[in-house]
């Protein structure tokens, strides 16, 4: 099992999770630095645990209010200072959730363009983050032909898993496909040479007795773990009516393909 896209390293007990994750017999883990201050701390987890914990390297579109324009070319310095350590340019994109100014959305085109043709520079894969803009996103991919593109907790429409499929995307599915009605149709529509799992982890728990409170109302925890991604292997397995490790065989083989690990 490898797990394609985590956050792990904000956790104050990251070596932990990953020993428990060796134990448990899986093949890797993928953490996403999304923020010019988790680098450090992502590449120091690799360090240590070589071959087993890989680091993808990005910044999410939440943050671009954050940085000044300089300060991200400093920050695409620092990446490029370490291309041959990293698995891939992401998370990158574009999410509208909660943006209402066109000038952020903007900025948000514009700092996904410049991380894209970056990862076309030093040749690496990439991590796309997508979220309530879907259409503007895929309109951007479009213009870029990187090594690969894998679409991170994928949740857009069927007629945008179409697109993507056809343009040969990797779709990630993350552990809420273990509890919600959306997720689970669109990996039905996924072939498995496409697919990849991953947890978001620490979040998407996908227990429900530690996703909710006293009153039935989902809420954030921090308690997802990469191993969760067996449950994930389940559910898909039982959708497409083949075996849970047929879905985690065919995920893995797809993880290395496509980080090149």
């Amino acid at each position: 099992m490898i797990d394609s896209h985590c956050h792990i390293d904000l956790l104050d007990n990251a070596q932990e999770v990953i020993d428990e994750a060796r134990k448990k017999g899986m093949a890797g883990i993928i953490i996403s630095a999304a923020d010019p201050n988790e680098l450090g701390n992502a590449m120091s987890l690799a360090n240590a645990n070589k071959d087993f914990v890989y680091v993808c390297a990005g910044f999410h579109p939440h943050h671009v209010n954050d940085y000044d324009e300089e300060e991200v070319e400093e920050y695409i310095e620092q990446i490029n200072g370490v291309k041959y350590e990293i698995a891939a340019i992401g998370e990158i994109g574009l999410d509208y959730s909660g943006v209402n100014d066109e000038e952020t959305k903007q900025r948000q085109k514009a700092i996904f363009a410049k991380f894209l043709k970056f990862a076309i520079e030093i040749q690496k894969p990439v991590v796309v983050h997508i979220r309530d803009a879907f259409d503007d996103a895929l309109e951007i991919l479009s213009n870029y032909k990187p090594r690969h593109v894998m679409l991170h907790c994928f949740s857009g429409s069927e007629m945008q898993l179409k697109i993507s499929l056809e343009r040969g995307y990797f779709i990630s599915f993350a552990t809420n496909v273990c509890y919600t009605k959306k997720h689970p149709r669109l990996a039905v529509q996924t072939p498995l040479k496409n697919m990849l799992l991953e947890t978001d982890s620490p979040w998407l728990e996908p227990n429900e007795k530690l996703r909710k409170n006293s009153d039935g109302d989902n809420i954030k925890t921090l308690t997802n773990r990469p191993w969760n991604i067996e449950q994930s292997a389940e559910i898909i397995a039982g959708l497409k009516k083949m075996l849970a490790k047929d879905v985690i065989g065919a995920t893995t083989d797809n993880a290395k393909r496509c980080f090149g690990i």
